[in-house]
C-alpha cells in the first residue's frame, strides 16, 4: 500500500518531482501523476510557496524596519549630544572654536543624511557616521 500522505507532503514541501517520488516509493509514475492532477497538489504547491515567500519578504521588511528604527533612535542620541555640546558653547561653559562648529555641523549633516538615505529612497545601505578630529584637534564632544 503507497504512502499517498507522506507522498503528496514532500510533493507539496517542494523536495522533488512526481517522477523521483514514483521511483521512491515504488508507485506507478501514472498512478501518481493521475492522483496529484485530481487532488490539485501543484496548486497546494504553488500556494505553499507563495505563502513562504510572502514570510520572507514580511521578515525582510521586519528587519529592515527594525534597523532604521535603531538608526533614528542612534541619530536622536546623537542630535542630544550636539544639542549639550552647542548649548554648552552658547551658555560659555565650552570653548567656541571654528574645529568644534564644524565638527558639530558635519554631525548634523551626517544625521540628516543617514535619516535621508534610509527614510527617503528605501535602498538598502549601511550608513556609518565617523567623528574625523579636524587638524591638531583631540576634544572629545561627547564628554
Amino acid at each position: 500500500m503507497a504512502e499517498w500522505r507522506k507522498i503528496k507532503a514532500e510533493y507539496i514541501r517542494g523536495e522533488t518531482s512526481y517522477r523521483k517520488l514514483a521511483d521512491k516509493y515504488k508507485v506507478s509514475f501514472h498512478t501518481l501523476r493521475k492522483r496529484a492532477a485530481t487532488e490539485r497538489w501543484r496548486e497546494l504547491r504553488d500556494k505553499t510557496d507563495a505563502k513562504t515567500d510572502t514570510k520572507i519578504i514580511e521578515a525582510e521588511s521586519d528587519r529592515k524596519a527594525d534597523r532604521l528604527q535603531r538608526i533614528l533612535d542612534a541619530n536622536d542620541k546623537l542630535l542630544d549630544i550636539v544639542d549639550k555640546a552647542l548649548q554648552d558653547m552658547v551658555d560659555g561653559v565650552e570653548e567656541v572654536n571654528l574645529a568644534s562648529l564644524r565638527q558639530l555641523a558635519g554631525t548634523i549633516k551626517s544625521i540628516k543624511d543617514t535619516q535621508t538615505v534610509d527614510a527617503g529612497d528605501g535602498a538598502d545601505r549601511q550608513v556609518e557616521i565617523v567623528f574625523v578630529p579636524l587638524e591638531g584637534e583631540t576634544e572629545d564632544l561627547t564628554e
